[in-house]
């Protein structure tokens, strides 16, 4: 069992990608944690779960002569206390690294195309909501939450 761990946007993604691409799929049995389906609210217990799967999986692929990679943010210390750990091992962990000066960059192109996605749907949420009579827009921009409630209640009343 080999895991690839590391924050979002060191570059996991785009390497599974690349070693599905290039890797024998008859020696290598690749996958995301998170590719059948996204996190729970309780992150901690699903990610759990998942690397219990993927452990199961791989005692079921070495015996095949395959071996499992899973990618994704997964801790060491929390997979050893995996109940099928032990039975899986050897296992093996490789770190994606980056500094946090590149890793803010790649985040933020990664996201940007959501982020101007939202500033649209400000925009056209904005416009919509000024043609109805009697609507009423907070402007929350360098408000706490505090403040945003505050103006809310008073459009209440």
């Amino acid at each position: 069992m080999i895991f690839i761990t590391g924050p979002a946007s060191a570059g996991k993604t785009s390497l599974i990608k690349l070693l599905k691409e290039h890797l024998p799929k008859e020696k290598f049995d690749i996958h995301d944690i998170d590719e059948a389906d996204k996190w729970t609210d309780d992150y901690v217990a699903w990610r759990d779960s998942k690397v219990e799967f993927w452990l199961k999986q791989s005692i079921k692929n070495r015996k095949k002569g395959i071996e499992t990679i899973l990618c994704g943010i997964i801790y060491p210390d929390a997979a050893s206390k995996s109940p099928s750990y032990a039975a899986a091992q050897p296992v093996k962990f490789i770190l994606l690294n980056t500094d946090g000066d590149e890793l803010k960059q790649r985040f933020y192109q990664r996201m940007e195309g959501r982020i101007n996605r939202q500033i649209e749907i400000g925009n056209e949420l904005k416009a919509e909501v000024k043609s109805i009579d009697g609507a009423e827009i907070v402007e929350t921009t360098s408000m706490t939450p505090e403040l945003i409630m505050g103006n809310v209640i008073k459009k209440l009343s």
